[in-house]
């Protein structure tokens, strides 16, 4: 019987595993798309970036947060056109 518990609890955190990496995926895109969209304000225009940043922060946590940030930068250091 402990055996079976052992193996589900393997389980559970593979899972855990796989969800946090769609989450950074997803949060990463969600920074590029936001990157994209511009809001004009008189007399400077912006992203929305900033707010999907804070959106994200608040949503998924500091870990999962800095991860997708990073992941968001290496994208545009290996020279993918993310940035605004």
């Amino acid at each position: 019987m402990l055996g079976v518990v052992k193996c589900t609890y393997k389980n559970i955190n593979k899972f855990s595993f796989i969800t946090n990496l769609l989450t950074i995926i997803f949060c990463s895109f969600l920074l590029i798309l936001s990157a994209k969209v511009k809001v004009d304000l008189y007399p400077v225009p912006m992203t929305m970036q900033p707010l999907a940043v804070l959106m994200i922060a608040m949503l998924c946590g500091r870990n999962i947060a800095v991860a997708s940030v990073s992941l968001y930068l290496f994208q545009g250091i290996i020279g993918l056109p993310v940035f605004a």
